[in-house]
């Protein structure tokens, strides 16, 4: 059986949307053994105990916790940025090898919650890293350049910094980790810090605002990661995302991508009241609700099993 590691990190207000991306991962990888690991700080054990539970129902899933203890290092990610919105757990995946068991090489990464699987990911998964510490979707263009790509000497550039820092040039919904890489140099929280602080003393008078972990991990690889392509010997395309398909962020995604294998929603089901720019893209909402749906029904299900 082929095997994968999936990981996610959140605290108390989303982990029960990940009962729900548990629920799409084990359906539409059913010939796969996952395992699957919650990297969190602040989950309440009962929570925790249940989706142990959930995971032990399913024939094909290991289900791992990982409790981050000090969180006061990822605080000062959190505090560095203006306006940030991201809480702690958002940083828990940039150092994640320090966590994760030695045997473990790579990992997929997807955003708590709001990301859903479709399909088949093995193409994804199994892609080769070339060398480079992330497999993922690009997020901007450098139309300077004739292969569209940002590297590290941009970050001295200051109209290039925003689209660099703020946005990221990936997007952090799905993304592989080389984490054998990761361990090799010895990735810290002070890689990104030191970078980081050597923009701020480059920029004094520059506001330091970033996408949470995209964002931050976009300076310290930048130029180190191996993008999602239609074909290898093509250029990256912004509308390409068959492993990120962002719902709602322009009409052309749909028309390059076809049909995506993991779905990342701008706009939470579970706060969506009326579809509106959404409409379009209804059956991929109506998807999640149908899973939410299952979640339900299986967790009385395990719950009356194990009572």
């Amino acid at each position: 059986m082929k095997k994968i590691n999936i990981m996610t990190s959140c605290d108390e207000n989303l982990i029960e949307y990940v009962f729900v991306q548990l629920k799409s991962i084990q359906w539409n990888l059913k010939d796969t053994q996952i395992d699957f690991y919650l990297f969190y700080h602040n989950i309440c054990e009962d929570t925790l105990n249940k989706m142990e539970k959930y995971a032990d129902y399913f024939s094909n899933v290991n289900f791992t916790r990982v409790y981050i203890e000090n969180i006061e290092p990822y605080e000062e990610l959190v505090n560095l940025s203006v306006n940030q919105t991201w809480p702690v757990e958002a940083y828990f995946t940039l150092e994640c090898q320090k966590y994760l068991p030695e045997t473990i090489d790579r990992i997929l990464y997807i955003e708590a919650g709001d990301v859903i699987f479709m399909g088949d990911i093995d193409e994804y998964y199994n892609q080769d890293f070339l060398d480079k510490h992330l497999i993922a979707s690009p997020a901007v263009y450098n139309t300077a350049r004739e292969n569209l790509l940002f590297y590290s000497e941009d970050l001295m550039n200051e109209k290039y910094l925003d689209k660099i820092l703020y946005r990221g040039v990936f997007n952090s919904g799905s993304y592989i980790i080389n984490v054998k890489k990761f361990r090799q140099e010895n990735i810290s929280l002070s890689s990104y810090l030191d970078v980081l602080y050597n923009l701020i003393k480059k920029f004094p008078k520059k506001e330091i605002r970033y996408f949470g972990d995209q964002g931050i991990m976009s300076l310290l690889f930048i130029g180190k990661i191996n993008y999602w392509k239609i074909a290898p010997n093509k250029n990256i395309n912004l509308f390409y995302l068959p492993y990120n398909y962002i719902i709602g962020l322009d009409s052309r995604i749909i028309k390059v991508t076809g049909t995506p294998k993991i779905l990342h929603f701008i706009q939470k089901p579970w706060t969506i009241q009326d579809l509106g720019r959404f409409e379009d893209e209804e059956i991929f909402y109506t998807y999640w609700f149908k899973l939410d749906e299952y979640v339900k029904l299986e967790l009385k299900q395990v719950l009356v099993d194990q009572s």
